[in-house]
C-alpha cells in the first residue's frame, strides 16, 4: 500500500508501503539434492547459508497491491511471485517486470512507463496475465510484451500504447506460444 506512512511486515492488515520489499524478502537456499549440499570445505554447503528448500523455485508468493502507483523499475519477479492488483484502473506499476514463472499470475493491474518493455516472460515458463493493460512502454523488441520460449495465457489485457526500437511495438515473440 503506497498510502502508508511506515513500510508494514506484508501481511493484510500492515501491508508494504514499496512492492520492492515484497520482491527483496527472499532468501537463497540450495534445493534438495543439489550437488553444492556438503560440498564445501569440512563438509559445508557451497554458495548459500540458509539450508535448502522444498524444490528448484521454492513457494510461490502471492503479493496484493492496494490501490496506488508503484515503483517497479527493472524489477525481477522471481521464486514464484505472483502480482495481483486491486484493478487495473487502481494500481499502476511503474517500470519493466521480468521473470514471471510458470504457475504465477500477474492481474488487476497496469504496467507503465518501462524502458525495457512492459512485460517480459523468458524460458519455458507457462504464467497467467489476466485483467492488466500494458501500456506506455518502450523496449527494443516487444514493447508491451516480449516472449521468448514461453507460453503466457493473456485473459481479458489490453496491450497498446508502447514502443519497440527494432520489432514488435505491442508484442514480439520468439520460440513461444502465447495464448
Amino acid at each position: 500500500d503506497p498510502g502508508n506512512a511506515a513500510s508494514g511486515d506484508g501481511s493484510e492488515a500492515n501491508p508494504y508501503a514499496d512492492v520492492r520489499e515484497a520482491t527483496a524478502s527472499f532468501r537463497l537456499s540450495l534445493a534438495a539434492g543439489s550437488p553444492c549440499i556438503g560440498a564445501g570445505k569440512d563438509g559445508t554447503d557451497m554458495g548459500a547459508s540458509a539450508g535448502s528448500c522444498d524444490g528448484p523455485r521454492g513457494a510461490a508468493l502471492v503479493v496484493h497491491l492496494a490501490a496506488g502507483t508503484y515503483d517497479a523499475r527493472d524489477i525481477e519477479i522471481v521464486h514464484g511471485l505472483s502480482l495481483i492488483g486491486a484493478g487495473r484502473d487502481q494500481v499502476i506499476v511503474e517500470g519493466t517486470l521480468n521473470g514471471l514463472r510458470g504457475g504465477c499470475r500477474l492481474s488487476g493491474l497496469t504496467v507503465t512507463g518501462g524502458t525495457s518493455g512492459g512485460v517480459r516472460v523468458i524460458g519455458d515458463d507457462s504464467p497467467e496475465i489476466i485483467d492488466c493493460a500494458i501500456t506506455g512502454n518502450t523496449g527494443r523488441e516487444g514493447g508491451g510484451l516480449y516472449c521468448a520460449g514461453a507460453s503466457p495465457a493473456l485473459t481479458g489485457c489490453t496491450i497498446s500504447g508502447n514502443v519497440a526500437y527494432y520489432s514488435g511495438g505491442g508484442v514480439y515473440c520468439h520460440d513461444a506460444s502465447p495464448r
